[in-house]
């Protein structure tokens, strides 16, 4: 189980036990042990997760409760939707994924919805007991929203992350676009705009990034002299 535990903790892969030279290790500081093989491995996890399931279950049972979902696309350009839980157990909060779904051809409306049904029907989750829906503002989660809105549940409201309406508003206030703000080069658009050309010279310029070291050493010598990062 302590294993099982260390591949889960640090992501590692389902067959690091059958790696030679990690054998080797182990069976140097104690030659009775065998790391578990991949198939063994895999019924240690899945035998855990029906037991967390089941306790998350019978927490969840007759509690209010409020579901996060987002869809992120993979380095390998895949489509996945996710739908998180949270509710309130003895006045602490509790989260928990309850599915990370893959989606062929990007997360359709249908394709969210049907994984939200597909969740509460596995979780036994129940409407009445639905308060809350948060996403992002993009068109297929408006539409999502409108569609579980329309289950006319007692208390289900569709709401937007604050963060991502921060983040478009402030997207658009410094865009530089003269149509969306007062644009000139003395206001906070114009200074950012600046502060951005800098920084992506410095990083572009192995001259210019040793420029600005030599001088913050002649400033503040000995001490700690800070260089720009891609930060944009």
């Amino acid at each position: 189980m302590k294993f099982a535990k260390w591949v889960v903790d640090e992501t590692m892969p389902l067959t690091a036990g059958e790696s030679t030279s990690f054998k080797e290790m182990i069976r140097t500081a104690n030659k009775a042990i065998t790391p578990p093989d991949q198939k063994v491995l895999k019924d240690i996890l899945d035998s855990k997760k029906l037991e967390i399931s089941e306790k998350i279950k019978a927490m969840i049972r007759g509690k209010y409760f409020s579901l996060t979902t987002d869809h992120q696309t993979s380095l390998a350009n895949d489509n996945y939707g996710t739908i998180t839980l949270h509710f309130i157990n003895e006045f602490e909060l509790k989260t928990f994924i309850l599915s990370c779904t893959k989606h062929e051809n990007g997360a359709s409306v249908e394709d969210m919805v049907n994984q939200l049904v597909h969740d509460m029907h596995i979780w036994g989750l129940e409407k009445e007991y639905f308060m809350d829906a948060v996403t992002d503002s993009a068109s297929n989660m408006n539409d999502f929203g409108r569609t579980i809105e329309g289950w006319h549940a007692k208390h289900l409201r569709h709401h937007y992350c604050v963060d991502r309406v921060f983040q478009l508003a402030a997207i658009i206030a410094f865009s530089g676009n003269a149509s969306l703000v007062n644009y000139d080069e003395d206001n906070s658009v114009g200074c950012l705009k600046k502060a951005r050309n800098l920084v992506s010279h410095i990083n572009s310029s192995c001259n210019a990034n040793e420029k600005l070291a030599n001088c913050q050493q002649k400033t503040n010598p000995g001490g700690v002299n800070y260089i720009f990062y891609k930060m944009w």
